[in-house]
């Protein structure tokens, strides 16, 4: 709780197998990631799970901002994300890799003064599934609970499976979810 750095407000993970779970993730601050930094660095994958971020916050990635990939279909799992903010983009989670999963989520009041409310995945970033998490209360410029800007090349999505979408707000485009584009 209380927590600030420059990336990651409370964790910085890099490298090796990383699992954080079970754990309360508080008012932490820092410009990348709130509560939580992964470094590309961390190549063999980190597993978030079963806590829970709130009042974190950041320029990038209120809670989390994610360079590294998870495994074992899970990546970002059974979390809590509530009233976290970003002055840029991504109020709870910013994505900036591919073949992320965010899996089994509640994100309730999250908000950023950019795009994706709750979850900002970066573009030309690519394959990254959403599935049975819930999006309430959240507000942005563009996308009031996801952005996305990725390409429609073959391979390449944003999937969005089982989501729940509840007064979401969006100041422009995509009260609950903006999808942009490229051809590339």
């Amino acid at each position: 709780t209380g927590n600030s750095a420059q990336y990651g407000g409370a964790i910085y993970a890099n490298g090796g197998h990383t699992y954080i779970s079970n754990n309360n993730f508080t008012n932490n601050t820092a410009e990348f990631g709130g509560a939580i930094y992964t470094s590309s660095s961390a190549s063999s994958g980190v597993d978030i799970g079963y806590s829970n971020f709130i009042g974190n916050n950041a320029s990038y990635g209120g809670a989390i901002y994610s360079l590294a990939k998870g495994y074992n279909d899970r990546n970002i799992h059974d979390c809590n994300f509530i009233n976290n903010t970003a002055t840029s983009d991504g109020g709870a989670i910013f994505v900036a890799n591919h073949d992320q999963i965010i899996n089994n989520c509640i994100f309730n009041g999250n908000k950023v003064d950019g795009d994706g409310g709750a979850v900002y995945v970066m573009e030309d970033i690519n394959k990254v599934t959403i599935k049975d998490s819930t999006f309430t209360n959240s507000r942005a410029d563009n996308g009031g609970a996801v952005y996305y800007g990725g390409t429609t090349g073959i391979g390449n999505y944003l999937k969005i499976i089982n989501g729940t979408f509840l007064k979401n707000i969006a100041i422009h485009n995509g009260g609950a979810i903006l999808y942009v584009t490229n051809n590339g």
